[in-house]
C-alpha cells in the first residue's frame, strides 16, 4: 500500500519539482541525465553502486571504494546530488569508476538506471532514504547496505513523526554500518531490525592522511565560516592581524553566495584578493593580508599549508562541518560547541588532544594567539592528530572486512 500512495505523491509533485530544477543553473545542466540515466556500464565483475548525496558523503565513498578496490575486482558506480560532489568525485576516482547524477527517485527513471548493469550491492553513505531507490533495487535482489550510518539530532524527530511509513522503507536494508551506539539505537527505533546493524565507527577515519610537516606558511584558515559567524571571525582577525602582522588569512565562506558581504567587510580592515583572481593572474598569496576563498576544492590544500584552521559552522548553532579535515592535513583544528554533528569526532579530538574547542570568539582569539606564541604546543597538538588519525584507521580497516565479507557472500 504505501509504495502505491508515495509513487502516486510522487508523480503528482513530479510538475513542480521539474520547474524548480529546471529553475536552477546547479541543477539544469543534470536534470535530463537523472530524468532517463543510462549508465552504459557493461563489466563481468560486477558493479557496486555507492550513493553518496553530497560533498561530505562523496569523500567517505571514496575511501570505501578504495578500500574495496585494494581487496576485489569490482567496478563502482557512484552518484550524486550536487555538482560539487560529482566534479569532486571525478577528480579523485581511481581505478574502475564512473560518476552521474542520481536518478531522480521516480520507478521509470530508476528502472532506466538499472536495466543491464549487474550490481552486487548498493551503498548508501551516511542517511539518504530514497523509498523508490531501495524498493527498486530490493526488488532486483540488490544487496542494500547503510555505511556509515547516522540519523541527525535534527531529522531524527521528523523521521520518529513519519516512522509509520519509514519502517517499511528501511526495513528493506540488508545491513546498517552506524557510526556509533547513539545511531544504532535511532535506526532501530525507526525500524531497522537489530540483527541487521553494527556499530563500526566512523568511516571519516579511513581517509588517506596528507601529513607534510615541511610545508607550513604563516598563515591560518578559517574554514566554512557561516553568516552569522562572519562578524565574529572578522573581529578575531583583526585582533590577530594586530599582535601577528606576518600572519595571513585564508577564508572560506560555506555559502558562496556570502562573498561580496564578506569581501566588503574584509576590505574595511584589509589588503584582500579571491583565490581565482591570484591563480588567474599568477600572483603570490602573500602579498595579501587576506586571500577569500571562492573556488571550490581547493581547502584540503589550503589546510595543508596553514599553521592553525577552525573550522566554522560551530560558533553559531549550524550542527558544524568536518573538523577532521584539518587533522587529515596535519594541521592543528579549532571549533566551537555547536559540534552535534561530529560529537564523536570531536570527542576524539579533545581526548587526544589534537585540537581545541572554544565557546566564544574571545577564547578563539586567545588560542590562536597563545599557539602562535608557542610552537612546540603547536608541534605536540599536530603529531597528536597524527596519531588519533592513524589509530582509527587501522580499528576501522580491521571492522571493514565486515562490508568486505558480506558483498563477497553476496556475490558467491
Amino acid at each position: 500500500m504505501w509504495k502505491v500512495i508515495y509513487r502516486a505523491i510522487s508523480y503528482v509533485l513530479l510538475l513542480p519539482a521539474l520547474f524548480f530544477l529546471l529553475g536552477s543553473k546547479k541543477t539544469r545542466k543534470s536534470i535530463l541525465g537523472r530524468f532517463r540515466p543510462k549508465p552504459n556500464l557493461s563489466t563481468k565483475e560486477g558493479v557496486i553502486w555507492i550513493h553518496a548525496a553530497s560533498l561530505g558523503e562523496a569523500v567517505i565513498g571514496l575511501s570505501v571504494s578504495q578500500f574495496l578496490s585494494e581487496r576485489t575486482d569490482f567496478s563502482f558506480l557512484f552518484t550524486t546530488n550536487t555538482t560539487y560532489a560529482k566534479d569532486f568525485i571525478e577528480r579523485h576516482i581511481t581505478g574502475k569508476g564512473k560518476v552521474l547524477y542520481a536518478p531522480l527517485d521516480l520507478s521509470f527513471s530508476l528502472d532506466s538506471f538499472l536495466e543491464g548493469v549487474d550490481y552486487r550491492a548498493l551503498l548508501i553513505i551516511e542517511t539518504e532514504i530514497w523509498p523508490n531507490m531501495i524498493w527498486k533495487a530490493k526488488s532486483r535482489a540488490i544487496p542494500i547496505l547503510i555505511v556509515n550510518g547516522r540519523v541527525s539530532d535534527r531529522s531524527f524527530p521528523l523521521y520518529r513523526k513519519i516512522s509509520f511509513f519509514i519502517k517499511h522503507v528501511l526495513r528493506q536494508v540488508d545491513l546498517v554500518l552506524a557510526q556509533s551506539d547513539v545511531h544504532a539505537q535511532r535506526f532501530s527505533l525507526l525500524g531497522v531490525p537489530k540483527e541487521r546493524i553494527l556499530v563500526l565507527g566512523n568511516i571519516k577515519y579511513l581517509r588517506k592522511p596528507l601529513f607534510d610537516f615541511s610545508q607550513k606558511d604563516h598563515v591560518i584558515t578559517f574554514g566554512s565560516i557561516r553568516r552569522k559567524e562572519i562578524d565574529g571571525i572578522i573581529e578575531v582577525m583583526r585582533e590577530i592581524k594586530n599582535d601577528y602582522p606576518d600572519i595571513s588569512f585564508f577564508f572560506a565562506p560555506r555559502e558562496i553566495t556570502a562573498l561580496e558581504v564578506i569581501e566588503k567587510s574584509l576590505a574595511e580592515s584589509f589588503r584582500i584578493a579571491r583565490l581565482s583572481f591570484i591563480k588567474e593572474a599568477g600572483g603570490n598569496p602573500h602579498d595579501w593580508d587576506v586571500i577569500l576563498i571562492d573556488t571550490v576544492g581547493e581547502l584540503d590544500k589550503i589546510y595543508a599549508q596553514s599553521l592553525l584552521a577552525f573550522v566554522g559552522g560551530s560558533l553559531a548553532p549550524y550542527g558544524g562541518h568536518n573538523i577532521l579535515e584539518p587533522i587529515f592535513c596535519g594541521t592543528p583544528v579549532l571549533f566551537g560547541p555547536y559540534v552535534e554533528n561530529f560529537k564523536e569526532i570531536a570527542n576524539d579530538i579533545l581526548a587526544f588532544e589534537a585540537g581545541f574547542m572554544v565557546g566564544d570568539y574571545e577564547e578563539l582569539k586567545r588560542t590562536i594567539l597563545r599557539l602562535l606564541s608557542d610552537v612546540d604546543l603547536i608541534n605536540s597538538v599536530t603529531k597528536n592528530g597524527r596519531v588519533l588519525v592513524e589509530r582509527r584507521k587501522d580499528e576501522i580497516e580491521k571492522k571493514m572486512e565486515v562490508l568486505l565479507e558480506f558483498i563477497e557472500r553476496r556475490r558467491n
